[in-house]
């Protein structure tokens, strides 16, 4: 395994809560290689446990995949297949190369469609395929991985299990509960409001955050908007195009809402534009407040599933 040592020119993406990312090759093969830094705390072990065990049993072509592992002495290490795309985050909000690369173009729409179908089938085998069934609990744009899979096309995965939590089912009551692995975890503006407020774990909190990395993808704004240069107020993402949703115009003002990468596409192709007007639309389902009315996964797969067919259908 090569990073040099672990060099500072090796590493790749920004520092996370667990440590930092190395760029390295093991067997001529690129990968990425995730180094604790700091103490080895209770936390940062249980998370680096739960990494290990999370990613030993589920298998699916939009969840990372595990190398490797080491936990040696004070320091654990992870070992990640490479993904020179680097993050979605990156790629929407702040478009630079990985690794000294030429900055990428922006995403296409049916990159976007591409994308956010993936992530939803990776979300879908978490929570009915995987036996017992997981919760990620940090979905974000940043813990979504791209790489290049030929012909224009995106291979997307979801990482960062380290604060997963597997659920366990109460054969007294017959309904599920789930086994809290950590502390409240998450990150602004994509943890769901029942989370924070009731302490409420269960697959729709991770419904919330997909459907604001949906907008994300949609918008190209961050989770989190900042309203004032001044002072410390900030909305939610979701908040705010809610408030576009309100209005009796939102299909003919959707221009203003979208990435401005789209808005040429959007205003002067009606397919195009009644495909996002949906996609936006199933964004706001997710992520409502109350998690009751959130769709289920293998739903929003479906309906993702028709809206695609059907633009296929009308040549996009």
């Amino acid at each position: 395994m090569l990073t040099n040592g672990f060099d500072q020119s090796y590493l790749i993406g920004d520092k996370g809560a667990f440590g930092e990312v190395y760029w390295g090759s093991l067997g001529g093969t690129q990968v990425a290689i995730k180094v604790m830094h700091g103490e080895l705390t209770a936390v940062k072990r249980r998370q680096f446990v739960i990494e290990v065990n999370t990613l030993s049993r589920v298998h699916h072509a939009n969840l990372i995949q595990l190398i490797g592992y080491c936990d040696e002495g004070k320091r654990c290490i992870l070992v990640y297949p490479y993904f020179a795309g680097g993050s979605l985050h990156s790629r929407l909000h702040k478009r630079v190369g990985v690794r000294g690369a030429a900055p990428p173009p922006p995403l296409t729409v049916s990159q976007r469609m591409s994308i956010i179908l993936q992530i939803a089938e990776g979300l879908r085998y978490l929570h009915c395929g995987a036996n017992p069934r997981v919760i990620h609990r940090d979905v974000k744009s940043s813990n979504v991985l791209l790489s290049d899979g030929g012909d224009g096309s995106l291979q997307v995965v979801l990482a960062d299990f380290g604060t997963a939590a597997i659920a366990q089912n109460v054969f007294e009551t017959g309904h599920e509960s789930m086994v809290k692995t950590c502390q409240l975890a998450g990150t602004r503006g994509y943890i769901a409001p029942e989370y924070v407020l009731r302490g409420r774990l269960t697959a729709k909190n991770d419904m919330f955050a997909f459907g604001v990395v949906v907008l994300e993808l949609m918008t190209g704004k961050p989770a989190i908007l900042r309203q004032s240069l001044v002072d410390d107020d900030f909305q939610a993402l979701a908040e705010w195009v809610r408030g576009f949703s309100q209005r009796p115009n939102m299909y003919a003002i959707l221009g203003t809402i979208v990435d401005p990468c789209l808005r040429s596409v959007v205003e002067t192709n009606v397919v195009v534009r009644n495909m996002v007007m949906d996609v936006v639309n199933l964004g706001m389902a997710c992520s409502q407040e109350e998690d009751e009315q959130r769709p289920i996964m293998s739903s929003v797969c479906d309906r993702l599933t028709v809206i695609l067919s059907e633009a296929k259908g009308r040549g996009i």
